[in-house]
């Protein structure tokens, strides 16, 4: 089954309020501002949350691109922007609040080709050489492990083998309801959207 324009509708929503989501709260003009970019970023993880479970990718059994990009900003936010966030908008959630969200992440650290040795030392997974922890976005941080060992968090079993779930009808689709996608996509194909 062809996925492209689903897939592209899906990564469209990840670049612009998962991958650039913790940017838009650490660089907001204003608290206010901040406030709103964590509460779409929050929603956003929600969101995933209740996709993922009922499916083991994002589409189902298949691993596609669109997990790639969520997993990049998955494996360094607790770690790395989360610490950094301003202290005034409060209590930021985590990858690891979101128990589907995590053990999905889990899963695909696990998977062979996600996660280098080197990569999981910039996001503060494993220590560097020095026994020092990334534990800021930016700065060095104070070098200490964010909540507990990063790495035994990290290797902790996923046990989500056993799921497959339709690529598009299990939990919300790409861009809210299926219907909503699908009117979207249908409208992109017949040129009625402007800026595409």
């Amino acid at each position: 089954m062809g996925l492209r324009d689903e897939i592209d509708a899906l990564n469209q929503q990840l670049f612009d309020d998962v991958n650039n989501g913790p940017y838009k709260v650490l660089f907001a003009g204003s608290l206010g501002a901040a406030r709103v970019a964590k509460g779409v970023w929050e929603a956003r993880l929600a969101e995933l949350d209740f996709r993922l479970a009922s499916r083991r990718y994002l589409f189902g059994e298949r691993l596609t691109d669109s997990d790639v990009r969520l997993f990049v900003t998955l494996a360094s936010f607790d770690q790395g922007y989360r610490p950094s966030f301003p202290a005034e908008l409060g209590a930021a959630a985590r990858i690891t609040d979101f128990p589907n969200l995590w053990a999905y992440a889990r899963d695909l650290h696990a998977t062979p080709g996600f996660a280098t040795e080197r990569e999981d030392r910039a996001n503060g997974i494993l220590p560097r050489k020095d026994g020092t922890w990334r534990s800021a976005f930016g700065e060095p941080g104070d070098g200490k492990p964010v909540d507990g060992n990063p790495t035994e968090r990290w290797n902790a079993p996923a046990n989500r083998e056993h799921l497959g779930g339709s690529p598009l009808f299990s939990g919300p689709g790409g861009a809210g309801s299926w219907e909503q996608l699908r009117g979207w996509t249908e409208a992109r194909r017949a040129g009625r959207l402007s800026g595409l």
